[in-house]
């Protein structure tokens, strides 16, 4: 339970900073925002690798639909960055960090009470 809680909370201060990295000019500033993201969503994949072993789903389909769906999402950035902007990437995806923040959640408490 307290793993969940802790990176519902390391969720939502990367989403957090990611709103705070929209409005960086500072290069030393941005380098160390972005560090510190990236610290964050990476010291959540163990348990996010955790859920995927103990869900209903097959680890291997699992992963076959994570590699497709970064596939389009990879797609979908570059078509936003071309027509829209690019500061728009930094909205979108604070806007996912908060999205799967509430989504893992949710799945959390299904897991924790099986």
């Amino acid at each position: 339970m307290f793993s969940v809680i802790v990176n519902g909370v390391l969720l939502l201060i990367a989403g957090l900073l990611g709103i705070v990295f929209m409005f960086l000019k500072n290069i030393y500033l941005i380098a160390l925002v972005y560090s510190l993201v990236l610290s964050i969503t990476n010291g959540t994949n163990p348990i996010i690798e955790r859920m995927a072993v103990l869900s209903r789903f097959k680890y291997g389909s699992i992963r076959v639909w994570a590699t497709i769906g970064y596939a389009i999402a990879t797609i979908i950035s570059g078509y936003i960055y071309k027509n829209i902007g690019s500061f728009s990437l930094y909205v979108f995806s604070v806007l996912f960090v908060f999205k799967f923040y509430f989504r893992f959640r949710d799945t959390c408490e299904g897991l924790l009470y099986r």
